[in-house]
């Protein structure tokens, strides 16, 4: 699976700078590539504005809390997300930061995962009529990889500055448990 999925990220690359859209999707249930459709990359959207102005303009990235400060802005269920994320977080990435914000009206769930090399934004929302269509999206907008994925009631979002592969390897790794988790909620 890994290595079909380098394979994908490669000719993706190669797709990329031929057509020179910047535009890259990968289904990794299928380990296929897919034209972006104009409804993802919309979707795609909203996880990378809650990004830019949360993790970059207002420095959230930045910010180094406690558990318990975590725990207290998330609240409620949410809390339990950023356990779950710190117990399963792909090696050498720290959850650092946690709390609920409001971008446009829309309230979202936006925690940091950091390491070294950067970090990644996980950002979760409910659905407001929005989908995807498929388990798991990856693109490249405005210079950052966005990789989305939803539940019934739930979009989910992992936004970054690193490499596609390193993006998609966290959204693989932590989408099926932040799935798991949010399907609870929906119950």
């Amino acid at each position: 699976m890994a290595a079909a999925a380098a394979l994908v990220l490669m000719l993706g690359s190669y797709a990329l700078m031929r057509n020179g859209t910047g535009i890259l999707s990968v289904n990794t249930e299928q380990a296929r590539l897919s034209a972006v459709s104009e409804q993802a990359m919309q979707v795609l959207k909203i996880g990378l504005g809650d990004h830019v102005q949360c993790a970059i303009n207002h420095r959230f990235a930045e910010r180094s809390l406690t558990d318990e400060k975590m725990a207290e802005l998330l609240g409620g269920s949410y809390a339990q997300i950023a356990t779950d994320l710190k117990l399963n977080a792909p090696a050498g990435y720290l959850l650092t930061a946690a709390h609920k914000c409001k971008i446009d009206g829309r309230q979202f769930a936006h925690l940091i995962l950091k390491k070294p090399e950067g970090f990644v934004s996980v950002i979760l929302t409910h659905k407001q009529g929005e989908s995807f269509g498929v388990k798991l999206h990856q693109a490249q907008l405005d210079g950052f990889q966005v990789a989305g994925f939803e539940t019934n009631q739930y979009l989910g979002f992992f936004v970054s500055g690193l490499g596609p592969q390193e993006n998609l390897h966290v959204a693989s790794k932590l989408a099926p448990v932040l799935r798991n988790h949010l399907t609870k909620l929906e119950i």
